[in-house]
């Protein structure tokens, strides 16, 4: 807290401490008056006891008049639930006596009374369909059957006797144009059928378009299902009547009702009689007298209404409160009675027995309180009085009486109660010091601690305080100080020296004058700004110092190393001696290393500054990789280090990343794995996660075998310039930006980046990058030619590394099978020689075939393909085995195609790339450069991509006027120039009307922000290669459609052969002398590794004799015979004359 606050919270808080201490005086510590909080619990506890009372006694007056209402309510229901019950009966029992009375005819007698056969013969005439005459029926029925032969003779008597027995009772015998009742009998085998009233003709027609057996199948098939619920047993009980659940009439399609009696002949059945009531007569059929609204019927199903007339309001507002109620509710219905309540509506229920439906009575709290709304009113009307009376007493009683007594001692327990809450609240030290005692009379806990004195001390610190003070000599009346501010030292209770501020004023208490002191700790407040007044002097020197820095790096080092880099690319392209070649190399690793230790610490300096922004593109990230690895495996290789790259092949893909700042992380992890370690091997390892859609994460691995990182030094090594520890720095050198730039690099992306390590093992780096797949990985492409290969097996005794393996060959032969195994040995005996459609794949640390595999053990398989780090990225065969890099997808896979349709090794070359050659002679190329060495270095970089017609100016303003004068395609200009700068030409040209493509070339990395939103096609930041010149210039003029050409593409042949020579011949010098000098110091590993380098460039240039004699030398060193190494070491050297003058001689 400030003092200008502390001086207004003390202010506003001396008035209410003056009144808590004068309230002190008139009552002692402790509660209101106890016997006014009691008076007024005891009356309001009584008021409310007998308001209770009184509300008691009229909810028991309406609840008897609720019962009462609800046994009338039974009564009604049960008189209803009786009447309906009898109605349902009756046509039950009709049926049964129909049954009974026909199955107690002679059979017998009935053939010799009905002229059946007639009948017989007139279904066969009408197509098995007739209609019943008054011999049958008196009413007339409409009869299906198939029962037309000789043997169904009898059956069809029988059962027209039984149409006969229906006819005659009273509700079919006559009928009506609108009965509800209506019936039907059919033969158990399904081949009877006869039902009254007659059918129409649309039925009649449907008849016989269907046939007689499927119209009879489905208009009985709902009836057979229900009497297929009881057994044989239950239906000879002859009170045993079939209810069939409400259901659509196949001949009228109207809701109807179904009761179904099945009829038995000597124990079986054979005939079943069924009455088919209507369900829209439902009223009619069993509510004949006058019908209750409020009583409904409702099917066990829950769904089926009966007695409910949809246009009136009331019963249509039943049925779909019925519908709403769960089915407990009338799943619990029975025989007795049932009375439940929900949501707001009372239901009486009673289950009627044989059709099992549940009669309901139901009402709702309005229809209560229509029948008791007299007795509502009156009860209400009491109760509101009484308790008028009773309460206005009450109110009256506590606020002239009790309400006073009980203001006045409350108002002083709460002024000091709350008093005394601030003082121990309040968030400085508080105290009240006696002047004349000089002794503590009160002081919180804040104070305590600061001054280490208790209440009732002495106050040794605030005499000091008091002292020289107009506190210490009494208060005088007639002119009262304001408030006293004075810093002080004090010791306080836990012993530490603080620095305090007392404000004093004048107060009473206990009928005395007393000085109030407020105390505030400014220790860490002192000491803060101490530390801050420092901390802002070292920033100002450290943001000045770090702003010269930069702009001495981003101009004064970056031009000029820009046109040394330059001319030193350029200079290579050179015809120079082996060791002018060589101190040329040893002087571009030196200005790489300074470049990238410049643009680490400005990538930095862009990070802090929130300068840097990604360039989010499609990226092949696997691609990307494989580059990485490529760049640092001749180094691996001369310090003899295993190099293992495991890549997943889903990275292969298209991924929305920077891949510029993705690779600038892995060649720094890289750079340090092949730094710290000195044997064993480094482990590249890249893998993608798709399990989470839509949030796809990139994780990639470094493991090395190096000296490894002490745990209290690993959180440390991602701080700027900081490594290990100094004997590290000592002896393997570096700035320590390396992992710092990585962890903000990744950071900035949305990434992080872990350690593990132990000291003297090695360590592993693992970075996560989010990002987005944007397209799949490309199938390959190959000839039509016929498969030649069956299978391949991978042979792999790194078990990561053969996954990986088994992963590629599978993409890029997905039609083959593919095993694999961890020796040869176990495929040794696999299939008998002579077996020409299998591959074998071999994973190796070098490239050569492992020790305990032996080409003639493998003279059964097709073709033996070894890949290592090692390996050439163009595959070579030798001695029929094939040698490929472990570091390029692309080329294992045409290796793979290549054994697969039995093709040239040669890797293809697109045509396009010699159409952008020869597309770039005519662009024309103007140059804005004041400095003439970067000038004249661009100019010989232009050439030497191909573009011829360059023109150059020194200024915005001469560049301006060439545009003017002529037109050109593309326009590189400098950001800083004298008349006129590279945005000053910008706008000048669009206001001209000039639309030609600017880059800006510039030495400042922090020109980036300066050109943002500007109209410029690309910033190229120096010092400047010409791969990043060519592939700018490439992306915007978009020459021919492609890109720079791939360095590793073939050349045409007569090119391509030139090229080659110079460079063999310029590699051979230093080769053999490396050669001669391991043979003489005897360092025969490191005669192997450059006689291997010899041979693969020997292999390339087709130099059959001088290949046989490096393979003579490898097998002498593969059988240790070292001795009769320099003899052949001379052969050797005198063939590679021949070889050497003949390459000359070309030149």
């Amino acid at each position: 807290m400030s003092f200008s606050i502390l001086d207004d919270y003390l202010r506003l808080r001396l008035a209410a401490f003056r009144t808590f201490f004068l309230g002190m005086q008139l009552l002692d510590w402790g509660a209101p008056d106890c016997s006014v909080c009691y008076a007024r619990r005891l009356l309001y506890g009584g008021a409310c006891i007998l308001s209770f009372a009184i509300i008691g006694m009229m909810c028991v007056g309406i609840y008897m008049g609720f019962d009462h209402f609800v046994g009338e309510r039974q009564q009604r229901f049960m008189i209803q639930r009786d009447l309906l019950k009898g109605e349902v009966d009756r046509y039950p029992l009709l049926l049964r006596q129909l049954v009974v009375g026909y199955e107690t005819i002679d059979h017998r007698q009935v053939l010799h009374d009905l002229s059946w056969e007639r009948y017989q013969q007139l279904l066969q005439q009408q197509n098995n369909v007739m209609v019943t005459d008054r011999e049958i029926a008196v009413t007339p029925f409409t009869v299906l059957s198939t029962l037309t032969g000789k043997q169904d003779s009898d059956s069809l008597a029988m059962l027209l006797r039984l149409v006969q027995e229906m006819s005659r009772l009273p509700f079919i015998h006559v009928r009506e144009s609108n009965s509800p009742v209506s019936g039907f009998a059919y033969s158990v085998d399904h081949r009877f059928f006869a039902v009254t009233p007659p059918l129409s003709a649309i039925a009649l027609h449907d008849v016989k378009q269907n046939g007689v057996p499927l119209e009879i199948a489905k208009k009985i098939s709902g009836i057979e299902a229900e009497i297929l619920k009881y057994s044989e047993q239950e239906l000879l009980d002859q009170s045993r009547v079939v209810w069939v659940p409400l259901s659509f009439d196949s001949i009228t399609g109207e809701p109807v009702l179904h009761i179904a009696k099945p009829v038995f002949n000597q124990g079986k059945r054979v005939a079943v009689v069924v009455f088919t009531l209507s369900f829209l007569q439902f009223e009619r059929l069993f509510q004949q007298s006058r019908h209750d609204s409020d009583f409904l019927v409702i099917a066990q199903d829950h769904y089926a209404l009966f007695g409910l007339a949809a246009t009136k309001a009331r019963e249509a507002s039943w049925a779909k409160r019925l519908r709403a109620v769960p089915d407990f509710v009338i799943e619990r219905a029975n025989n007795r009675g049932l009375f439940v309540y929900y949501a707001g509506a009372f239901f009486i229920t009673q289950k009627i027995a044989g059709p099992d439906w549940v009669a309901v009575h139901v009402f709702d709290w309005f229809a209560v309180i229509q029948y008791l709304r007299k007795e509502l009113w009156i009860s209400v009307a009491v109760l509101f009085v009484l308790l008028c009376i009773l309460w206005g007493f009450v109110v009256l009683l506590d606020r002239i009486v009790l309400a006073a007594m009980q203001r006045k001692s409350l108002a002083v327990y709460e002024s000091e109660a709350f008093n005394r809450t601030v003082l121990a609240m309040a968030p400085v030290g508080l105290a009240v010091l006696d002047p004349v005692k000089q002794v503590i009379l009160m002081q919180n806990e804040i104070a305590c601690g600061l001054t280490g004195l208790q209440a009732g001390d002495g106050g040794g610190f605030y005499c000091l305080l008091l002292d020289n003070t107009p506190f210490s000599v009494g208060l005088n009346k007639d002119c009262k100080p304001p408030v006293l501010r004075k810093e002080v030292a004090a010791c306080a209770a836990d012993g530490r020296q603080v620095e305090l501020v007392a404000d004093l004023t004048w107060a009473r208490y206990q009928d005395q004058d007393v000085v109030f002191c407020a105390l505030t700790d400014i220790t860490e407040r002192k000491s803060a700004e101490k530390l801050l007044e420092k901390a802002r002097q070292l920033a100002d020197e450290a943001n000045k110092a770090k702003s010269m820095f930069l702009a001495m790096m981003s101009h004064e080092i970056r031009t000029p190393l820009h046109g040394a880099l330059g001319n030193l690319e350029l200079l290579e392209g050179e015809d120079l001696s082996a060791p002018q070649r060589a101190r040329l190399i040893t002087i571009r690793h030196a200005f790489d290393a300074l470049l990238v230790l410049i643009n680490n610490i400005l990538d930095l300096s862009k990070i802090g500054a929130q300068e840097l922004k990604l360039e989010l593109m499609p990226v092949r990230v696997g691609e990307l990789i494989e580059r990485c690895a490529q760049i640092f495996s001749p180094l691996l290789e001369r310090k003899g280090l295993y190099f293992y790259c495991l890549i997943d092949p889903r990275l292969f893909a298209l991924w929305e990343l920077d891949g510029h700042r993705l690779s600038q992380v892995i060649m720094n992890l890289l750079s340090n794995a092949v730094k710290f370690t000195q044997a064993g091997a480094i482990t590249l390892y890249a893998t993608a996660d798709e399990s989470h859609p839509g949030a796809s994460r990139i994780t990639l691995s470094v493991a090395d075998s190096g000296v490894g990182i002490p745990a209290c030094r690993q959180a440390a090594v991602f701080d700027f310039y900081m490594q290990a520890d100094e004997g590290v720095a000592r002896h393997f050198g570096g700035s320590g930006l390396g992992l710092s730039l990585c962890k903000r690099l990744l950071e900035l992306a949305g990434g992080s980046i872990s350690l593990e390590s132990k000291e003297g093992e090695g360590s592993i780096f693992t970075i996560e990058l989010p990002s987005v797949k944007m397209a799949e990985i490309a199938e390959p492409k190959y000839p039509d030619s016929a498969l030649c290969v069956s299978e391949v097996w991978v042979v792999c005794k790194l078990p990561a590394w053969r996954d990986i393996l088994l992963e590629q060959v599978k993409l890029q032969l997905p039609e083959v099978d593919v095993g694999w195994a961890e020796s040869v040995d176990e495929l040794s005996g696999d299939e008998p020689h002579g077996m020409s459609h299998k591959v074998l794949l071999i994973a190796h640390y070098e490239s050569s075939l492992p020790l305990d595999c032996q080409p003639g053990q493998l003279s059964g398989m097709y073709h033996i393909v070894v890949v290592s780090s090692d390996g050439p990225l163009c595959p070579e065969t030798r001695d029929g085995i094939t040698y490929v890099t472990s570091l390029s997808y692309t080329a294992l896979g045409h290796t793979l195609a290549a054994c697969a349709y039995r093709q040239d090794m040669a890797l293809p070359i697109p045509h396009q790339q010699y159409q952008a050659l020869n597309s770039k002679q005519g662009v024309r190329v103007l140059i804005a450069e004041d400095d003439e060495t970067n000038c004249l270095l661009l100019e010989h970089q232009l050439h030497a991509l191909g573009y011829t017609q360059v023109d150059s100016v020194s200024d915005g303003q001469q560049a301006l006027i060439s545009c003017l004068q002529q037109s050109y395609d593309i326009v590189i200009t400098d950001l800083y120039m004298p008349v006129m700068g590279g945005q000053d030409l910008l706008k000048a040209m669009r206001q001209f009307g000039i639309a030609t493509p600017l880059l800006v070339n510039t030495a400042n990395a922090y020109d980036d922000w300066r050109v943002e939103g500007e109209d410029f096609a690309a910033v190229l930041q120096k010092p400047l290669t010409i791969a990043q010149l060519g592939q700018t210039l490439g992306r915007v003029l978009c020459v021919s459609g492609a890109e720079m050409p791939d360095p590793g593409a073939q050349l045409p042949e007569t090119l391509r052969d030139a090229t080659l020579e110079k460079v063999f011949l310029a590699s051979w010098e230093s080769d053999r002398g490396q050669l001669q000098n391991a043979v003489e110091s005897g360092d025969f590993k490191r005669f192997e590794h450059c006689l291997h380098k010899v041979k693969g460039g020997l292999f390339v240039m087709n130099e059959s004799l001088a290949l046989q004699a490096c393979e003579a030398l490898q097998r002498l060193l593969r059988s240790g015979e070292t001795i009769q190494i320099s003899a052949l070491l001379s052969d050797f050297m005198l063939i590679m004359s021949d070889v050497v003058s003949r390459y000359k001689g070309h030149a």
